[in-house]
């Protein structure tokens, strides 16, 4: 299996955990692949493909690693934002197990950035943590 199909495997692995969570659908309107629509409402969840890399050993690869970001939308504030990644985190500490063809070994936070954007008279908030799907 290539890389980029591994990646894409990985990566609806991923988006379906999310967008069948009962507790996660509380608390979003949706969770989208790639990018939401215009008309969304907030909150929401962007789940988007970075891409693939491996995790080197001493002269050779040791696992296979794909690269998410994922992205909490909202125009309320930082609390929903925060109770979204929280349960995402959570969902994610979790994770394992086979996904298609291949089997997840778990699932690393790499780093949180936050923004704030004036849209029109809304000011929109998003929290984007990426994560590493390590391969076994």
């Amino acid at each position: 299996m290539s890389a980029l199909s591994t990646a894409i495997e990985i990566y609806r692995w991923l988006h379906d955990l999310l967008a069948n969570d009962a507790t996660l659908a509380s608390l979003v309107s949706g969770v989208y692949a790639d990018a939401a629509p215009q008309d969304a409402t907030p909150p929401y969840v962007v789940v988007a493909l970075v891409g693939t890399d491996e995790v080197m050993g001493i002269g050779r690869p040791l696992a296979e690693r794909v690269l998410v970001d994922i992205t909490a939308v909202d125009d309320q504030g930082l609390d929903r934002i925060g109770a979204i990644m929280d349960r995402v985190q959570e969902l994610l500490r979790d994770a394992g197990g086979a996904a298609g063809a291949r089997q997840v070994a778990g699932v690393a936070p790499l780093g949180l950035s936050v923004r704030s954007e004036f849209a029109g008279d809304r000011l929109w908030r998003a929290a984007t943590s990426q994560y590493a799907v390590i391969l076994s």
